[in-house]
């Protein structure tokens, strides 16, 4: 996220350095517009088209606010991303008609009976805001969930054969190594450039780096092909982490546009644990989602 956030001061600095004229942001229905292009004098030359809409709210100062004079140091920014109160200047937040506070990081807590029977959130701040909603529980369905990603998890063994989780059941011994292979599809198109692919470890699973047999399908004469891992997309980022592997893909997605993400896991520990769903969404519109369905991972001693 700090990478990230750099990058994203890096690239506003310039833009607001490229010129000292800024014409007059419109409101629309639709959002925010700002001017897109610069002609070769310097002055915008498509001040109709959309270049970017607040998606989250610490980016809705940096969108929504540029008819204030602006500094090209970008330092003072970066704290008022961090203290969303003081960028926007909300005065208050109203839930049901009960003030609710603000946390510094721009956060509010809403009580589960809230969450549960539905609320009228209302605000008072000098610019459009959006409410991005983070609710963390178990899942109702351990089914896969398509909302604009299709995602499927298959599990193979150290032989490259595909393992037969129709009864939602992997068994293993302590010590067994399997290739864990992540499918992803689109299905519908999306403008969106950032997809993140989240893929938690069961309990008593670690990746490993040991080579073995890919991933194999078989026909019914015998014989068989080696799956193709690098077809689809490419991440431009791969992150193995203790108990996780992050991939970030950049680049819109068309329907039916397609990834595979594939790697190496141990069992470690024996038990019986949830194999987790794996999780992909538009890091700047989590709306398009899609989540693997759930299974349960059974490890006895060798």
């Amino acid at each position: 996220d700090n990478e990230r956030l750099e990058k994203i001061s890096f690239f506003i600095k310039k833009f607001l350095e490229a010129t000292d004229v800024l014409l007059e942001p419109r409101e629309l229905p639709e959002g925010i517009w700002l001017a897109s292009t610069t002609g070769g004098s310097g002055s915008y030359s498509y001040p109709d088209q959309i270049i970017e809409q607040a998606t989250a709210p610490n980016f809705a100062y940096l969108l929504a606010d540029l008819r204030e004079p602006h500094q090209s140091d970008l330092s003072q920014y970066m704290t008022l991303l961090n203290s969303q109160k003081k960028a926007v200047q909300i005065d208050k937040i109203l839930i049901n008609g009960d003030e609710f506070p603000l946390a510094s990081d721009g956060t509010i807590a809403v009580p589960e009976k809230l969450l549960r029977e539905g609320f009228e959130l209302r605000y008072a701040a000098d610019v459009p805001l959006v409410l991005n909603a983070s609710i963390t529980g178990r899942r109702q369905t351990i089914q896969p969930v398509d909302n604009g990603f299709r995602i499927r998890k298959y599990w193979y063994d150290a032989d490259g054969i595909a393992i037969d989780l129709a009864n939602g059941v992997l068994e293993a011994r302590q010590g067994d190594l399997f290739t864990v292979l992540v499918d992803i599809q689109a299905t519908h198109d999306t403008h969106n450039d950032d997809m993140l692919l989240t893929d938690l470890l069961p309990s008593g699973f670690e990746i490993e780096d040991s080579l073995i047999s890919p991933p194999r399908e078989f026909f019914e004469d015998g014989g068989f092909i080696y799956l193709d891992l690098e077809a689809g997309k490419k991440p431009v980022l791969v992150q193995k982490l203790d108990d996780r592997i992050i991939s970030h893909f950049q680049g819109s997605w068309q329907y039916s546009s397609r990834a595979v993400l594939a790697y190496t896991v141990r069992a470690a520990y024996t038990g019986e644990m949830t194999i987790p769903d794996a999780h992909a969404e538009h890091m700047y519109a989590p709306e398009i989602s899609g989540r693997s369905s759930v299974a349960r991972a059974i490890v006895r001693e060798r």
